[in-house]
């Protein structure tokens, strides 16, 4: 077997990150983009589903992130080794809003031994300005457990304050967890969010690939 062999379609390992931070890390923000624009036109009831798999790809961009930081940050293992491994759980999301939310941007550079790469510090400026990522440990929850990412309104799990809430289920229908919700202008807004915590992960990821790619070091 070739050192290509052990990453997906036979790629070598450089080949395969830069797919990876070309495809994999965008997927989430060009899903929950379809989705809303889809839900524009929905009927009722579908325009719930949709909104649903939006909070979905919010949670799989988290989750995704995470995995991107790991990879960097532990550089014992190959990066992209390391991303082959399965995303993150709810657990190390909020081990990660903590570490991350403790460190100046300069700092999150360090850590992860990109320098100081321009793209790289103007992602980890977006990360610290994050203000509210452990509000979203809940959806990550539900999505790391396998949940359906639905729409529920009007029932026993419903909170007075807010309808509806974004809830993910399990196959007997009960609620793993709540994030917050609304309507479709809150629709928008985690997709507005999918898509910073997308270009996030792709500028710290991008710093290391192109620094590979640079030295001449494809594998």
């Amino acid at each position: 077997m070739t050192a290509g062999a052990a990453f997906p379609g036979g790629l070598t390992e450089a080949e395969f990150l830069e797919a990876y931070w070309r495809s994999a890390l965008r997927a989430p923000q060009v899903v929950a983009d379809s989705a809303l624009r889809a839900a524009t036109l929905a009927t009722n009831s579908d325009r719930l589903l949709l909104v649903g798999f939006v909070a979905g790809q919010l949670a799989e961009a988290c989750r995704r992130l995470v995995a991107v930081w790991d990879a960097l940050a532990d550089r014992r293992y190959p990066v992209a080794r390391s991303l082959l491994a399965p995303l993150p759980d709810a657990a190390r999301w909020a081990l990660f809003v903590d570490e991350a939310g403790r460190m100046a941007p300069e700092q999150m550079l360090r850590h992860l031994s990109l320098g100081d790469d321009a793209g790289a510090l103007d992602a980890a400026r977006k990360l610290r300005g994050e203000p509210a990522l452990a509000e979203l440990a809940p959806l990550v929850e539900a999505h790391a457990g396998g949940a359906a990412m639905v729409l529920v309104r009007g029932n026993e799990w419903h909170r007075p304050d807010t309808e509806p809430w974004y809830s993910g289920l399990d196959a007997a229908g009960t609620p793993l967890a709540w994030t917050s919700g609304g309507d479709e202008g809150a629709a928008a807004g985690l997709a507005d969010l999918t898509a910073e915590l997308v270009a996030i992960a792709r500028g710290l990821l991008g710093a290391y690939v192109a620094a590979r790619l640079s030295a001449g070091r494809r594998e």
